[in-house]
């Protein structure tokens, strides 16, 4: 059987089409979804930090962990209004929390009160300076991000993210 010039050149092309594609795919964070009657909650997996240091304007703030083996468990989250005209978010540490393999729970610290002024500098692009707490409203068609830190043990395992503000819904990660 002959194979034509073109045959060849539109396999070759196929192939790195779709390699392309699932290199794209792969790279970058792995998110996971869930949606809810009135949200749509898309979490990274959790990223462990020793700790985060971002930039408010001219100042570094450092938030750190306090205990004796522990460390930061770091969840970025998007928060999405695909139905209701309005949505008023209540973020505190009551609003989300992470849950261990072991079931364990893990409450978000509070930024504004563990930051402290730091004279470290932010990570290229201050990536971490934007984070999810207090009152936010979120209208019809739009969405909000940004980061929860949490507290954990070194090591830890996490089995899901759970929101628990406007409605309840679990974000379940990838055994």
């Amino acid at each position: 059987m002959k194979i034509y010039p073109i045959t060849r050149w539109f396999a070759l092309v196929l192939v790195l089409t779709l390699g392309a594609a699932a290199g794209c795919i792969r790279s970058g964070p792995e998110e996971v979804a869930a949606r809810g009657d009135v949200l749509t909650i898309v979490v990274s997996e959790a990223k462990e930090m020793g700790e985060v240091v971002y930039t408010v304007g001219e100042q570094s703030f450092a938030i750190a962990p306090l205990g004796e083996g522990m460390t930061l468990a770091l969840v970025k989250v998007r928060v999405i209004n695909p139905k209701s005209t309005r949505v008023t978010l209540t973020l505190d540490e009551e609003a989300v929390f992470l849950i261990g393999t072991g079931e364990e729970e893990f409450h978000p610290l509070n930024p504004g009160l563990r930051a402290v002024e730091s004279s470290a500098l932010a990570p290229k692009g201050n990536p971490y300076s934007s984070h999810l707490w207090g009152q936010i409203q979120v209208l019809q068609g739009y969405e909000v991000t940004g980061w929860f830190f949490f507290e954990v043990p070194v090591g830890s395992k996490f089995a899901a993210f759970a929101w628990e503000d406007v409605e309840t819904i679990m974000v379940y990660y990838s055994p």
